[in-house]
């Protein structure tokens, strides 16, 4: 007779798959410090074992083969969850106890099987009591006794019971018998899923389960993935301790800047904090790295997370990863190009470009450069969406959705988060609602995962106490003090209407030099603009369609909001830098788009008013490099219908206004000041909604029935329905259009579109605006094309006329509610 041959994929023999799935998923359990590692390896090489037990069967064999559709019964998720729960407890025979983590293994391994082609769900909705007679249980039994009864036929059996020995999983027959399969429903339902759902489990004990839920699966579907597509492994890269020193010397070599001083006492002293802390006082704390804008935070941090990977590495015996995350895709590509400019100087940068740096996040190209050569388009997203390179440059969004998270594309990466530096970088920016949710996630990924956290600011919120952080600057206040660049002048008391407030410029403003003005809604900045241009009869500065060419003393006005297209706020950045440095008379005229880490360096700011952190803020935007021996003002207003406590909150800005009530802040002031500013919004904030999420994650609630909140109701950033408008400036922009719509839209097989969409991603996406929809809904132009949300504004003068303004962008009826950002 033939020998019976079982394949996971068209050209992948069954037993080959589970194999290397389950030596992979154990080696990356292995290569992190947990607490519980081996077993956690242990489990993690079962669950890859046994994930796709279920394909033996011949209904999934004929599918596969010959596309012979058996119905549910080919499906192989939930008896390869079974077994795999009941080879982890077969494993870990001890007696049931109610706080020890490897008593809710097999249940961990169950979820992480069952959901491995999906994404995380609530156990509960799963595991349906043989007891009760549901439909849902009746329809799975049915489909496991067909399931059962065909791997038992005595022509598939000895081949089945020979490959399962090979993993080393003796009596598969015990398991195939619906009692038994009826005994593991039970103990997994009572008593491991009746403590997680209602039982008196300790926090500390359930928040250890849902990070080990997590890391569990994504060791799973990361190995799957990558065994499945043939991904090529990529080896670990060495990175030298004073890669960076050498970097500033050469580039820095003497001082020239005013700030430079500070620079040099802020690198130094956090540089000898780094080298000199006890990795022991590592554990349990929060680091903190707390300086002024303009300080050189970002390579000081780089610096200091190299020297402590590789103390640890020497230390401790494992080499962390760099995750180094921002709160806005605008910054990412800046500071991306100083890591990219420090890194080229390694002999094999150029070879191994992404081995040693990547950029992710929704809007970057998809790409991988290893060996000396780009890897195909699936394997790259591979390798990118599982953050397989030493330093990874990304966005909160990207990192702390995966931390609280339950989706499968953004899980894959989670096993690279443990044991790895995770620099929160301009992190006042998470909203104080979330301060307690994320404090505790930060908190735990620190303690059962192995990372390393460091809050980077220049205005600290108190998302932890002072008693849990290690300052790696002593003494930041005293680095403020020093400072004399800005100073804040409020003048909130009176409501400014536009127009007084556009002739209160026209009076204070010199007209030669630099200035940023910064409001709060796009209606405003619109409005402020065109009253600017028309009152100054300045040149105003588009930056695409064509490059912009404005006389050295001819004044120059700009507009900046996420209301135009992508690529057109790249341009006029790149313009703005140019124009700046030239110290060229020039007006910005944008909203909060500006505010953080964009390196830009005005005269002069005036802001209407908002939160004191986001003050303090576009301070950073004014007279940043000290190079004027004059501070450089920052006028604070309060604009009439300026929509300010519709943005941030009404606490947010009468707490502002009573902190600033028409004084004057000197920067030495500005820490102290915020400090203050946050106690007080902490403590009125009302934050249930992310307490809620927060017990949902403690109580494995990924994702479910909307009875009760669920991990997958957290957003970092709360929007509505927001619609996808392409604008075509150009003739290239419509044949971008034209390929989107003939190689993605209209490609029927699934994968080839995702391929096709990969490829052409970021030049698609650098011409899309996404105004929310209840909104824009009045003034929208047609669909792109047939059966697609996305809208279009084709290269057409009508079109433009109606829908956006080269200067200004979308444009919204004057009855519509402003487009925030």
């Amino acid at each position: 007779m033939e020998e019976m041959r079982f394949l996971s994929h068209p050209d992948k023999p069954l037993i080959e798959h589970l194999k290397e799935v389950g030596e992979l998923a154990e080696e990356f359990i292995k290569s992190v410090p947990l607490g519980n590692q081996s077993e956690l390896s242990l489990t993690a090489r079962l669950i890859g074992f046994c994930h796709d037990f279920g394909k033996y069967t011949s209904f999934f064999q004929d599918w596969l083969i010959r596309k012979k559709d058996s119905g549910r019964k080919r499906n192989h998720a939930l008896i390869s969850a079974l077994l795999a729960a009941w080879v982890v407890s077969m494993e870990f025979g001890n007696p049931f106890q109610k706080e020890s983590i490897t008593s809710y293994l097999p249940i961990l391994a169950f979820l992480a099987v069952h959901r491995h082609h999906g994404d995380l769900r609530d156990p509960a909705l799963i595991l349906h009591d043989p007891d009760e007679n549901s439909s849902e249980w009746i329809r799975d039994k049915k489909v496991l006794q067909d399931q059962i009864e065909n791997l038992l036929d005595s022509s598939r059996l000895p081949y089945l019971e020979s490959e399962m020995e090979r993993l080393g999983i003796e009596g598969i027959t015990d398991f195939l018998n619906i009692n038994t399969i009826i005994e593991i429903y039970r103990k997994l339902r009572k008593p491991s899923l009746y403590y997680i759902v209602q039982g008196s489990l300790s926090d500390e004990l359930r928040l250890k389960l849902a990070f080990t839920a997590q890391l569990l699966f994504s060791a799973l579907i990361d190995a799957d993935k990558r065994d499945a597509g043939r991904v090529r492994k990529i080896g670990r890269k060495k990175i030298p301790s004073d890669i960076v020193d050498h970097y500033i010397k050469e580039k820095f070599p003497v001082p020239k800047k005013r700030l430079d001083p500070l620079r040099r006492r802020v690198y130094e002293e956090v540089t000898h904090s780094i080298e000199t802390i006890p990795l022991e006082d590592l554990h349990g704390h929060i680091l903190t790295l707390t300086a002024p804008t303009g300080s050189g935070k970002t390579l000081t941090a780089l610096s200091a997370a190299i020297k402590l990977r590789n103390r640890i590495e020497k230390e401790k015996g494992y080499t962390p990863r760099i995750i180094y995350s921002l709160p806005f895709v605008n910054v990412i590509d800046q500071n991306y190009g100083v890591f990219h400019d420090v890194l080229k100087t390694l002999d094999d940068f150029e070879r191994d470009e992404s081995a040693y740096l990547l950029k992710h996040h929704h809007l970057s190209e998809v790409t991988y450069k290893t060996e000396d050569e780009r890897v195909p388009l699936d394997e790259a997203l591979m390798l990118t969406e599982s953050w397989e390179s030493e330093i990874t440059v990304t966005t909160f969004v990207q990192l702390l959705h995966t931390l609280i998270g339950f989706k499968n594309s953004f899980l894959k990466k989670y096993h690279n988060l443990a044991g790895a530096i995770l620099i929160l970088d301009e992190i006042q920016n998470i909203p104080v609602e979330q301060w307690r949710l994320v404090g505790e996630i930060l908190r735990g990924a620190a303690k059962y995962l192995g990372c390393t956290v460091i809050q980077m600011t220049a205005t600290r919120p108190l998302i932890f106490s002072k008693e849990e952080t290690i300052e790696l600057l002593p003494d930041p206040e005293s680095c403020f003090s020093r400072l004399d660049r800005t100073s804040i002048h409020a003048r909130t008391s009176k409501l400014l209407p536009i127009e007084d407030f556009t002739d209160m410029i026209l009076e204070e403003w010199d007209g030669k030099t630099s200035l940023l003005i910064v409001l709060n809604t796009i209606r405003a900045s619109i409005e402020t603009y065109e009253l600017l241009k028309r009152k100054l009869k300045c040149h105003p500065v588009v930056g695409y369609p064509e490059e912009d060419e404005v006389q050295s003393e001819e004044l120059s006005i700009v507009y900046l909001s996420t209301n135009i297209i992508p690529i057109q706020r790249r341009k006029r950045i790149e313009f703005l830098k140019e124009r700046l440095n030239e110290e060229k008379p020039t007006i910005l005229v944008s909203t909060q788009v500006v505010e953080a880490g964009v390196d830009l360096d005005f005269h002069r700011t005036i802001r209407d008013i908002g939160p004191l952190d986001s003050i303090v803020q576009v301070a950073g935007r004014c007279n940043r490099s000290w190079d004027r021996e004059t501070p450089g003002q920052v006028r604070i207003i309060n604009l009439k219908n300026g929509g300010a406590p519709w943005v941030y909150g009404k606490i947010h800005i009468w707490l502002a206004k009573e902190l600033l009530r028409d004084r004057i802040l000197r920067e030495g002031d500005f820490y102290s000041a915020v400090e203050t500013f946050f106690g007080e919004v902490r403590s009125r904030k009302d934050d249930t909604e992310y307490l809620e999420i927060l017990k949902a994650f403690r109580h494995l609630r990924f994702d479910r029935d909307r009875d009760m909140p669920r991990v997958s109701d957290y957003r970092f950033i709360e929007k509505g329905i927001e619609i996808p408008i392409f604008v075509a400036l150009t003739e290239e922009d419509e044949i971008i259009c034209e390929r989107f719509i003939h190689e993605v839209l209209e490609r029927e097989d699934p994968i080839e579109r995702k391929r096709a969409y990969l490829s052409i991603r970021r030049e698609f996406k650098g011409r899309v605006i996404t105004p929310l929809l209840e909104r824009a809904k009045e003034n929208l132009p047609g669909p792109l094309a047939e059966n697609t949300q996305y809208r279009k504004i084709p290269l057409d003068k009508d079109y433009q006329d109606r829908f956006y303004d080269l200067e200004t962008g979308f444009k919204w009826l004057p009855e519509e509610k402003a487009w925030v950002w």
